[in-house]
This record gives C-alpha cells, sequence and structure tokens, in this order.
C-alpha cells in the first residue's frame, strides 16, 4: 500500500515593537510538517520590508510610532543646546549673582525651561508620515498616482511634503530647521512655537539683568 506524503504549512507572525529600535521589522516564520513523519520540521524565516524613517532616527515609540527622533542635523542641534546652557550659565554666575538671590533664582529657572523646551523641540516627532506597513498589498493600488511617495508608500495630501534633508513626509510640514537638526511640523510646531516666544523673553530678561549691573 502506498502511503501519501501530505504536507501542511503554518506561518507564525511577530511583528518587533522594542521601544529604542531605529525602525521596526516583522518577521514570519513558516514551517512544513510532514503527515508521515511528524518529526520533520522546516523553519525559513523571511523578514519584512522596514518601515521607512528617513534620516531621522528614532528613539523612543508609543503604540508602534516613533514619539522621540534624532534628525540628521543633530550637531547643529547639539550646538545650539550647549550655547543655551553657556548663556544661561554666564549670566547667573557672572551677573545674577551680583544683584540678588531672587534674580539667580529666576534665572536658573528660565535656563532650565528655554533648555528643556528647546529640548522637547527638537527631539519631537515632527509628524512623520510614512506608511506602518511597506508590504501592505493595497500599496499596489496606489503606486500609480501622481502624489504617491514612493520612499514613504504613501499618497501625500496638502497637508504633507517629502523633506528631502530628512527623505521623509511630514504631516503639517512648517519648514525644515537645521538648528532643531530637523523638520518643524504638526508634531513639533507648538513647541517651537513656545520656545521662539520664551528665547524672546529670555534675551530681554538678560539684557536687562546686565545692563542694570553697568
Amino acid at each position: 500500500m502506498k502511503d501519501d506524503k501530505k504536507n501542511i504549512k503554518y506561518t507564525l507572525g511577530a511583528n518587533s515593537d522594542a521601544t529604542g529600535d531605529h525602525e521596526h521589522s516583522s518577521v514570519s516564520t513558516s514551517f512544513e510538517i510532514s503527515s508521515k513523519d511528524q518529526t520533520a520540521l522546516t523553519i525559513t524565516p523571511q523578514k519584512r520590508t522596514r518601515r521607512h524613517f528617513g534620516t531621522h532616527l528614532p528613539i523612543y515609540y508609543k503604540h508602534g510610532e516613533p514619539v522621540l527622533t534624532i534628525g540628521p542635523h543633530w550637531p547643529f542641534f547639539l550646538c545650539m543646546w550647549l550655547v543655551l546652557l553657556g548663556v544661561g550659565a554666564l549670566v547667573i554666575f557672572y551677573v545674577a549673582v551680583n544683584q540678588s538671590v531672587t534674580s539667580v533664582l529666576l534665572m536658573v529657572t528660565m535656563t532650565i525651561w528655554e533648555s528643556a523646551i528647546y529640548l522637547y523641540t527638537a527631539l519631537k516627532n515632527p509628524g512623520i508620515a510614512s506608511a506602518p506597513d511597506p508590504d501592505d498589498p493595497e500599496i499596489e493600488n496606489i503606486k500609480d498616482y501622481p502624489n504617491f511617495c514612493k520612499p514613504c508608500k504613501i499618497l501625500k495630501t496638502d497637508d504633507i511634503y517629502h523633506c528631502y534633508d530628512c527623505d521623509v513626509c511630514i504631516k503639517g510640514y512648517d519648514h525644515h530647521c537645521p538648528w532643531t537638526g530637523k523638520c518643524i511640523g504638526e508634531g513639533n510646531l507648538k513647541p517651537f512655537y513656545t520656545f521662539l516666544m520664551s528665547t524672546t523673553l529670555y534675551i530681554i530678561f538678560c539684557i536687562l539683568m546686565t545692563v542694570n549691573l553697568l
């Protein structure tokens, strides 16, 4: 009697969403079990296409989406942050200490706030808009549209612009700011305006304190 050998195929899917990974990856593992020999097991891992983040480096995720990223012009961002801290330290130790305790406390508070809001603006996801799953079969149905972005694999709307410095689409794009190291978009526009306003007040306060000492 002839035995019929039948193969049963199984597929297991596993998603990697580890916080701090540069890009999410998903791996599907397929294996075959022969009905004749149940011990025969073949595992074939197949890596899927990774999500496109351009030149951004995601450093923190929440619910599968990058919350904090480092932009391509991070050296400018780092220099600017150190300048803010340096200016604050100079005013505190060479100007404020010669006036009053209140002046020192006020200057320390303003320097911490200024540095923190700048850091938040520079690290916040500006609104990266790329296909969460580049292997989605639906992408094949839209890739011939004129507003299709090939690197990001999405249809660009009026509020989405592909930044060529960041090499990724940004939702609510305003401009690319090298001093924050990345684009300013929907995700970090409000912190950016807050930073500009606080910087203006910070500079005025530093000038008034310096003039008062002369």
